[in-house]
């Protein structure tokens, strides 16, 4: 078989162009696989980071809480003391 070496060229031009295709192809797959993979953990980042941020959330309410009662004990401590003085007078 003797075909003219133009269609030869042409058919080891498409041949390399598949090839090319076929491996440019899978590392665009691949790349868009390790894509997801980094916005996945980006976006458990950002969940992990908001459930953070509800944890300083709530403490700040605990802490607030807190030095609501602490106030509230001093006052009764002074209450106390300012009766224990008016009885002893």
């Amino acid at each position: 078989m003797n075909e003219p070496l133009c269609v030869l060229n042409i058919r080891n031009a498409k041949k390399a162009e598949i090839i090319y295709v076929k491996k440019h192809g899978k590392q665009a797959e691949e790349a868009r696989e390790r894509s997801n993979n980094l916005q996945n953990f980006l976006d458990a980042i950002r969940s992990f980071q908001n459930i953070i941020d509800e944890i300083r959330s709530i403490i700040r309410s605990i802490e607030a809480f807190w030095n609501y009662q602490v106030v509230n004990v001093e006052i009764l401590v002074n209450t106390a003391r300012e009766c224990e003085e008016c009885v002893e007078i």
